[in-house]
C-alpha cells in the first residue's frame, strides 16, 4: 500500500511539473517597445507651445 501512494504522489508531482511548463510556455513575450504617457501630470505635452 506504501508502494502505492508513493507511486501516486510522483505522478502527482510529474502532473505539477508539467502543467507549470505549458503556463510558462503560453506566456507572451515582453513587448519590444514601451508606451509613456508623458511627464507629471500624465499628459503628454507640447515643449515648444503654440500647436493645439
Amino acid at each position: 500500500m506504501q508502494q502505492a501512494t508513493a507511486s501516486l504522489a510522483q505522478i502527482d508531482q510529474w502532473i505539477a511539473v508539467e502543467e507549470r511548463r505549458r503556463g510558462e510556455a503560453r506566456r507572451s513575450p515582453p513587448p519590444e517597445w514601451l508606451l509613456e504617457h508623458g511627464i507629471g501630470n500624465g499628459q503628454p505635452g507640447n515643449p515648444r507651445g503654440g500647436c493645439h
